[in-house]
């Protein structure tokens, strides 16, 4: 009997004191519920040792269209400018390498359009 006593003489002290000052308040979660004081904060962000470089990336190759059968190709960059560049799909001959690297489009003798990207 003197047990329950003490703790209810104890519970009436702490609720008349007043909330503790040295304790946080609780946080509001999404859910309408509320975490705990002594629940940790949010986990701290990952970094990585080695990050990679944040370089440009590389300029996308241009793309073509066959005038014969409207097939969408790319030339290859490592073709010599002698090369002769056929359609993947109907093997008609489009031109030269060399004559495919003028970045305006309009080469003349060329049997390709250029794509817009």
């Amino acid at each position: 009997m003197a047990d329950i006593a003490e703790t209810t003489a104890r519970l009436e002290r702490l609720r008349s004191a007043g909330p503790d000052p040295t304790r946080k308040p609780a946080r509001s979660l999404s859910g309408g519920a509320t975490a705990k004081a002594s629940d940790p904060g949010r986990r701290p962000t990952l970094h990585l040792k080695n990050p990679p470089s944040l370089s440009a990336p590389a300029p996308a190759a241009a793309r073509w269209k066959c005038k014969p059968c409207g097939t969408l190709f790319q030339v290859d960059e490592s073709l010599a400018a002698t090369e002769v560049v056929r359609c993947p799909a109907c093997n008609a001959r489009l031109g030269r390498a060399g004559q495919f690297r003028v970045e305006t489009g309009d080469t003349p003798g060329v049997r390709a359009r250029l794509v817009q990207q």
